[in-house]
């Protein structure tokens, strides 16, 4: 069983993204992009759950699916790419972000 399979995809999110700045620290870049890639789609997951809940309450009102999280996750992105010199993709993850 894994081990973040009982949890909720929020925490899970936030898990995974500490575990990718501790790689990201060590320089373990490439686990560091993966870790953080999961953890951005677990709280945007979460965030889909938590708003179709909340939009079943208010008679369906459609909420955005953005939360501090996930800017936090998309500039982290940016920022291994950016010491990696891939300017292109550092400028996807920085501009993701401004977006939210």
């Amino acid at each position: 069983m894994n081990l973040f399979e009982w949890q909720p995809l929020s925490l899970r999110a936030v898990v995974l993204s500490g575990i990718a700045q501790i790689q990201q620290e060590q320089k373990n870049y490439e686990k560091a992009l993966e870790l953080y890639e999961e953890s951005l789609l677990a709280g945007q997951a979460a965030l889909g759950e938590y708003h179709s809940e909340i939009a079943m309450l208010l008679n369906r009102m459609v909420l955005p699916p953005y939360h501090l999280n996930i800017v936090v996750t998309y500039s982290n992105l940016g920022e291994i790419h950016l010491q990696h010199c891939e300017w292109d993709e550092a400028a996807q993850m920085y501009g993701a972000a401004l977006e939210i």
